[in-house]
């Protein structure tokens, strides 16, 4: 019963009866190695041959090695011990290609960046020149409506002085008409 629910393999496709079966898996499928197998992968993990120390993705034959390391003989086996010669080459050379590309690209970006790095700054000198300019503009107008109100006062300041000298000289008439008078 509980064998049944938990799914691990006794219930209609391995025939109904006690004891687990295969079960095909969902994707991808382990295929049991054999011990001697196994000690063999794991000697070849430990080798520390220069060709080994890359880490690249697995090519489709190594990748087919794996899956299928049950099965002896294959021809797309490769000698314990040998790696393709030409794969750390090509991987190196793919990633030069690709770093050379992405130098280049870089390079292409950062002569883009620099061009719009001075059309911005054109933009913000030429926004600052004309504030610059309505700021000035805005001066002149308050320094010309400072010098017209100066003019207005100095205009009425000479006037006052005028009043006063002509009053001053008539106060002073009539005083001298009153000093002649009393005199009389």
């Amino acid at each position: 019963m509980w064998n049944g629910a938990f799914g691990n393999g006794s219930g209609l496709r391995s025939g109904g009866g006690g004891g687990g079966g295969y079960v095909p898996a969902q994707g991808w499928e382990f295929v049991p190695c054999s011990r001697v197998e196994r000690e063999r992968e794991r000697g070849r993990g430990k080798s520390r041959s220069p060709l080994r120390t890359f880490s690249s993705p697995p090519t489709v034959t190594q990748f087919y090695e794996q899956s299928h390391c049950g099965t002896v003989g294959s021809s797309l086996e490769l000698p314990r011990g040998r790696v393709r010669a030409h794969e750390p080459g090509t991987h190196h050379s793919r990633l030069k290609k690709k770093f050379e590309g992405l130098k280049k690209r870089h390079g292409q970006d950062k002569e883009e960046w620099i061009r719009e790095k001075e059309i911005l700054l054109r933009q913000v000198a030429e926004i600052q020149g004309g504030e610059n300019r309505r700021i000035l503009l805005d001066l002149k107008t308050v320094v010309e409506e400072v010098q017209l109100e100066v003019k207005r006062e100095e205009s009425k300041r000479s006037e006052l002085q005028l009043q006063y000298t002509k009053d001053t000289c008539a106060w002073e008439l009539e005083r001298a008409e009153l000093k002649c008078r009393i005199a009389q």
